[in-house]
């Protein structure tokens, strides 16, 4: 680990109270390996320190949908620890670290610490909110449909995307087939919903399309 990953590692463990740091442990997981698999015991806790993690469900038709994704200083499947087993699989699709600490312990801190209440409870509205965010999306019929509603739900101006992922990695997320995404998207450029450069994908204002 160079001497910048330490610091950033470090800066994001920093959020943690000092107890709850010393009793959890370091991981590291290599690009494409899994973390764990749907119906594994649910025994510990994760926070992503560099890299990223998913939680990826496979549905009925065999399409995979990626559930949640947790990037640098993100709680990883908070939400699941009110279960016994995990309803996912959790992948690390780079290289990643992670510090993790086990569930009976979390919990006995989480039950005497505020602060780390506090926190916890905003990390797990965080999630929950994106969570069902997501679930909603997949109940839509059309990719059409799923990616405005990505869109408006998932940035900051409701309308404007930097994609950060690879349109194929994208086309899981929102539970398509990469090929009806690229379709969809140059419909929806033909038709003056959007614009769309290589990165860039802006929903279109009314007024622009009756202009």
């Amino acid at each position: 680990m160079n001497e910048n990953q330490q610091d950033h590692q470090d800066s994001v463990l920093q959020s943690l109270p000092r107890p709850v740091i010393e009793q959890g442990r370091l991981e590291r997981l290599g690009k494409n390996q899994y973390l764990f698999h749907c119906g594994d015991p649910i025994d510990r806790l994760y926070l992503v320190l560099e890299g990223e993690l998913r939680a990826i469900r496979h549905q009925a038709d065999g399409q995979k949908a990626i559930m949640m994704r947790a990037g640098p200083g993100e709680f990883f499947a908070a939400a699941s620890l009110c279960l016994d087993s995990f309803p996912c699989d959790g992948l690390a699709p780079v290289d990643t670290r992670l510090w993790s600490i086990p569930k009976s312990q979390f919990n006995h801190l989480l039950a005497t610490s505020a602060e780390l209440g506090q926190r916890f409870s905003l990390a797990l509205a965080r999630e929950i909110k994106k969570q069902c965010g997501r679930v909603e999306r997949l109940r839509l019929q059309t990719a059409r449909e799923r990616i405005l509603h990505y869109i408006s739900c998932e940035t900051e101006d409701g309308k404007t995307l930097q994609l950060a992922t690879s349109l194929s990695t994208w086309a899981d997320e929102l539970g398509v087939e990469p090929e009806s995404l690229y379709r969809s998207l140059s419909a929806m450029v033909r038709d003056g919903l959007i614009e769309r450069d290589r990165r860039c994908i802006r929903i279109r204002d009314r007024k622009e399309n009756d202009s």
